[in-house]
């Protein structure tokens, strides 16, 4: 969770992206422990494409920051 609060500040991810991945994983624990399907199809799709997006920018990142760390 920390990580995911970093991101704005460490890589300059967008707060709205920030609160949603934060939102999804909330449902996503509560999912897990409390009410089972509380995660539905359209939040698993946002979810997926959200990460992915996240992913590239994360490529990108340690391309121009770090690059030895993507060897």
């Amino acid at each position: 969770m920390r990580v995911v609060e970093s991101l704005e500040h460490t890589m300059g991810v967008p707060t709205r992206a920030v609160h949603r991945l934060l939102a999804l994983s909330k449902k996503r624990n509560i999912s897990n422990y409390d009410v089972a399907g509380a995660v539905s199809d359209q939040d698993l799709q946002q979810t997926i494409k959200l990460a992915t997006e996240l992913r590239a920018q994360v490529i990108e990142w340690l391309k121009k920051n770090h690059p030895e760390l993507l060897n």
